[in-house]
């Protein structure tokens, strides 16, 4: 069965005629899979007949069908690690009966993909992005979930997370949504639905014991830059919500001195951190603002550039689809954001933005070069760039 032509596959084992005389691999859902989706409320037997959470099908048009292909080619998230095959495969087959994880899939691929060519797809983004919020919101509210209801809504949720990251304006939505893929991986399995997706923690340092091997040695003099630039913010956290996030910054720089290894778990604990907060400390800490967050929260997306060659580990053999551009598009942002005499807290994120984006227009940085990957994508961009300034 190949699942961009269900209609035209008659599901019979081992392999349909219709894939037969096409010559076509015909790959069936893992039993996993398959036993979720045959216990699901919302599953339907018949391959041609869906079912749709509204009360009249949704039509969708030739651009979906790109943005649902720039998905399976390039999009689909690289997170949680291990789960590729999950979303290339399971996903898209839950998607056929659960209309708004396939919004999610479309939002999520039109501002990835707008990231990416600079096409203008923010309204198109924003409509998937929208229906897949309602539907969810609408799924959450179900007393009962059966089957692969759960894999559908915690699919939609890092989907969101995902797509925020990739709007300018997303940073609040971003992290709340990060907060939330914690909180209902935790529900979800309290409930212990058959899930597709591997979860815990325990199976995110399995899959990538393998992958941190050989870890490359960050320059000791973007460590340095780092350790400066978090010291002098260190008297202006007075509450815990600034302490706690400063405490866990300064342990991943010093953990850079000592090894790759090591960093790359301390990065994970800042997200951590963030997702651990209570309600209230979090809601203070993402006030609009609060301008001690926002230098804290661009200097970890300062750190999130230097290690990137240990974190990019997370995407194993796969080419990172995503350019670091966002990052770059944050810490602006931020920096435009901050209270007037506060500005000089914001000069070494806002010079490693820079040094990026010098190396992607081939100059020499004035601080070491950040590796990036997919240069191509920056051709012919300057600092000097309206994007940036």
């Amino acid at each position: 069965m190949t699942y961009l032509i269900t209609s035209l596959c008659q599901e019979t084992q081992p392999a349909c005629e219709n894939c037969s005389k096409k010559n076509i691999q015909c790959n069936y859902p893992g039993p996993k899979t398959l036993k979720a989706l045959q216990g699901s409320l919302l599953y339907s037997s018949n391959p041609i007949a869906s079912v749709n959470l509204q009360g009249t099908p949704t039509i969708f048009s030739l651009m979906d069908m790109r943005l649902f292909h720039h998905f399976l080619m390039d999009a689909y998230p690289h997170l949680p690690v291990g789960n590729d095959s999950v979303w290339l495969c399971q996903v898209p087959l839950i998607a056929h009966h659960n209309e708004y994880l396939m919004h999610a899939i479309l939002g999520m691929s039109a501002s990835h993909l707008e990231l990416l060519t600079g096409e203008p797809l923010s309204t198109i983004a924003i409509h998937h992005r929208l229906l897949a919020v309602q539907g969810s919101n609408a799924a959450l509210s179900v007393k009962t979930r059966t089957g692969s209801d759960g894999d559908a809504l915690l699919g939609a949720c890092y989907l969101l997370a995902f797509q925020a990251s990739y709007m300018r304006d997303g940073l609040f939505e971003f992290f709340t949504m990060v907060r939330g893929c914690t909180l209902l991986s935790t529900q979800l399995k309290e409930e212990k639905l058959p899930m597709a997706f591997f979860l815990t923690e325990k199976d995110h340092f399995h899959f990538m014991e393998e992958r941190l091997l050989d870890l490359p040695v960050i320059s000791s003099e973007l460590v340095e830059g780092a350790h400066n630039s978090l010291a002098a913010v260190q008297p202006l956290c007075t509450i815990p919500c600034h302490t706690d996030i400063y405490q866990l910054l300064d342990e991943c720089i010093e953990a850079i001195r000592i090894s790759s290894l090591r960093a790359y778990f301390k990065f994970v604990s800042i997200f951590q951190g963030i997702i651990q907060m209570s309600p209230a400390d979090f809601a203070t800490f993402m006030s609009p603002t609060n301008t001690i967050s926002h230098i804290l929260i661009a200097n970890f997306f300062a750190l999130q550039l230097v290690v990137a060659p240990i974190i990019n580990r997370e995407w194993a053999g796969r080419k990172r689809s995503t350019p670091l551009r966002t990052h770059l598009d944050q810490i602006s942002q931020l920096a435009k954001g901050v209270e007037e005499g506060y500005e000089r807290y914001m000069e070494w994120p806002l010079a490693i933005a820079d040094a990026v984006v010098e190396q992607a227009a081939g100059n020499n940085a004035g601080v070491p070069n950040v590796p990036i990957l997919r240069k191509r994508e920056w051709t012919g961009m300057r600092s000097s760039d309206s994007r940036w300034a």
